[in-house]
């Protein structure tokens, strides 16, 4: 085989390969760049999930604290309304619904998750708490202190929930 010969051979193979080898990196490309998009999607709507749950939790949170100021005022006859504020309850509500949501995201055993589940169980005690008082007519004589203790819980609780929720979206 002479040198023509050979300068033929390999501008042909080097002309069928280049597309082929040309067409798998832009592929190679593609797909690099869908799997940026989709990771940027998906932070996105875990972004938009946590910002939705911690304004309902923080809600919750004031919520049940305006609830127990009530109670107490109520037990001291000194209260301004006939009805203690409403706390969304955690099951069956909207809630439930985030809930379900984070863990399709984040997984059952994630600690995200885990701190959700902490902060209503917290919360959901404190609610079973009061409404047994309540139902049983017992005194909800707490004082400023243990209604300031009782409040720091919640929001110790909530607190626990935002600085995992921070720390795993600055991670992503």
């Amino acid at each position: 085989m002479g040198t023509a010969e050979l300068a033929i051979l390999v501008s042909g193979t080097v002309g069928l390969g280049a597309p082929t080898i040309s067409a798998l990196f832009q592929k190679s490309r593609d797909k690099g760049v869908a799997q940026r998009e989709r990771a940027a999607r998906d932070r996105d709507e875990l972004r938009a999930l946590l910002d939705e749950i911690a304004a309902a939790l923080d809600a919750r949170t004031e919520q049940l604290v305006e609830s127990e100021q009530w109670m107490r005022e109520s037990f001291l006859h000194r209260s301004k309304s006939d009805e203690a504020p409403d706390v969304e309850p955690s099951k069956g509500t909207h809630l439930s619904t985030l809930k379900a949501r984070l863990v399709i995201r984040r997984g059952r055993r994630d600690t995200l998750t885990a701190a959700f589940e902490a902060y209503i169980d917290t919360t959901d005690q404190a609610l079973e708490e009061i409404g047994s008082m309540w139902r049983n007519h017992e005194p909800f004589d707490f004082d400023d202190a243990r209604l300031d203790e009782r409040a720091a819980r919640y929001r110790r609780a909530l607190e626990v929930f935002l600085d995992r929720a921070k720390a795993i979206l600055d991670a992503n």
